[in-house]
């Protein structure tokens, strides 16, 4: 019962749980003194847009989560503009579909996304009117690693839970039975 209850939630919350971290670095909480990353980065964009890269590698490092900024070129196109992690031709991030659903609603985008087989929790916020797009990007295979362990060890606990109380059970039928 308490296996049904808690394990096939428990991906779910995890997952939202790091959804909302990644969403807590992108824009600072309001009412918070803290200068959001959205808000860096749309501020380098107007006066050093060479810093966005030196701002998205420390980003990254302080998040573990890789970061990418790109600039939207039409509806269904994207340029990296920067890039937290070193790319090789396999591991490029282009036209993420979060992030373009983030450029053309402007509004902030978060789901999961599957490349190279690996999957990935995301959010997507476009950086105010500079039609820059903001993606921090994680994979999953970390937490729905600790999520099988939970499983497998609900499951062998519960087992031996359970055969103790039977063994047990069935020693006291047995001592009842035979004061009968």
């Amino acid at each position: 019962i308490v296996y049904l209850a808690v394990v096939p939630r428990l991906e779910t919350r995890l997952v939202g749980e790091r959804y909302r971290e990644l969403q807590r670095a992108a824009v600072a909480e309001p009412g918070s003194s803290a200068l959001s990353l959205v808000a860096a980065i749309g501020q380098a964009s107007s006066e050093n847009p060479g810093a966005i890269q030196t701002l998205v590698e420390f980003a990254a490092t302080q998040q573990n989560a890789r970061i990418v900024v790109f600039q939207e070129l039409d509806d269904n196109e994207l340029l990296t503009v920067a890039d937290s992690a070193p790319v090789a031709a396999a591991d490029v991030i282009q036209d993420d579909p979060l992030a373009l659903r983030a450029a053309s609603s402007h509004e902030p985008s978060r789901g999961r996304v599957t490349r190279n087989g690996v999957e990935y929790a995301q959010v997507a916020v476009p950086v105010d009117d500079t039609g820059l797009v903001l993606l921090l990007s994680e994979p999953l295979t970390d937490l729905k690693s600790a999520v099988s362990v939970v499983r497998r060890d609900f499951i062998l606990y519960g087992g031996v839970a359970l055969a103790a109380s039977w063994l047990l059970g069935a020693l006291l039928a047995l001592r009842l039975a035979g004061r009968i």
